[in-house]
């Protein structure tokens, strides 16, 4: 990671900080209990489908990082598809507002050098973990945006089209002329 990229990420989680120690309404034990025996997720109230509780019952250890579960292995207990649970785990994120977390990378283990692997997902429990969850999503975003950007400029005809069709977007403000 590039050392702007970071020091932009490590302000963020600063400023986070305060919020840190009231651990942010992350999801607990008792709340997974609670949404797997009702049937209905915490804070939303929405019903969850038969696949999103498969899901469920395989996170129900999964609290930060160091227990996230891997894809293959959720795929392995819940027969779906990796597709399909890309899909689940995006509808509890979105419909039922729950912080998924996922790791994608290898991270460095406590006390040695060698690095451990930490793929898949968990429950977020820190702002620093759903920093790192949503970090990849905010700057896959902005890179979009910008090639948006680039491919329109100077193409005023097809910025007003974009617009109309999708709605403004601040990044494609005219200059006045």
């Amino acid at each position: 990671m590039n050392t702007a990229r970071q020091s932009s990420l490590q302000a963020q989680a600063s400023s986070l900080q305060p919020a840190t120690t009231a651990r942010l309404d992350f999801v607990t034990p008792s709340k997974l209990q609670l949404m797997l025996d009702s049937g209905r997720s915490v804070p939303a109230g929405v019903p969850l489908g038969a696949d999103e509780l498969k899901v469920l019952a395989c996170l129900r250890l999964a609290f930060g990082q160091g227990g996230a579960v891997p894809l293959k292995e959720i795929g392995r207990q819940t027969e779906l598809a990796d597709r399909a649970i890309k899909g689940v785990v995006e509808s509890l994120r979105s419909v039922h507002r729950l912080d998924v977390g996922a790791c994608r990378a290898y991270r460095r283990s406590v006390g040695g050098p060698q690095e451990a692997q930490l793929f898949g997902y968990y429950w977020v429990q820190t702002a620093d973990e759903l920093l790192d969850t949503v970090g990849p999503y905010y700057h896959q975003a902005l890179t979009m945006l910008r090639t948006v950007e680039t491919m329109t400029r100077g193409r005023r005809g097809l910025r007003r089209l974009l617009a109309e069709k999708f709605g403004q977007l601040p990044l494609f403000q005219e200059p006045a002329t």
